[in-house]
């Protein structure tokens, strides 16, 4: 684990954990009991990226039923950070390796009005930090592969 993934994976919290889980399991409260944290695939080969992670746990929902839990965390960050200059971002917005550009589209409409046959996680928060980092948070597709 890099530096700046690091750094950015110790400052989840349940404050932070808690809601996206919620607006995962679509429910109002929930109380995670456990959890932990395990790297699916590093950012190596791709520079834009600082690595890909799946949170699990458990936790009781507002029946009071134990319930499990998981999610995704995909770590990016700008172009710029990567030490390309001019790779992206406003100089050149098709650039494919822009480490904006998975914002850009979970921010937009776009992923909702896909054509069919296009599937994408559903983005469950958007967390932009300090230092040009961005954390997207993506629903688990059970039996996904996430390796390519």
């Amino acid at each position: 684990m890099g530096n700046n993934s690091l750094s950015v994976i110790q400052s989840i919290n349940l404050a932070v954990l808690t809601p996206i889980v919620c607006k995962s399991l679509h429910l109002d409260r929930f109380e995670i009991q456990s959890w932990k944290v395990s790297q699916i695939k590093p950012g190596a080969g791709d520079r834009v990226s600082l690595g890909l992670y799946r949170f699990e746990g458990t936790g009781q929902d507002q029946d009071d039923k134990r319930v499990p839990l998981s999610v995704i965390l995909k770590i990016v960050q700008s172009s710029a950070n990567a030490g390309r200059v001019n790779s992206g971002g406003a100089a050149d917005p098709a650039q494919w390796n822009d480490g904006e550009r998975e914002f850009l589209v979970y921010s937009s409409e776009l992923l909702e009005k896909r054509a069919t046959g296009l599937a994408a996680p559903g983005c469950l928060g958007i967390d932009e930090l300090p230092g040009n980092i961005t954390r997207l948070w993506l629903e688990d597709i059970q039996g996904a592969s996430y390796e390519s």
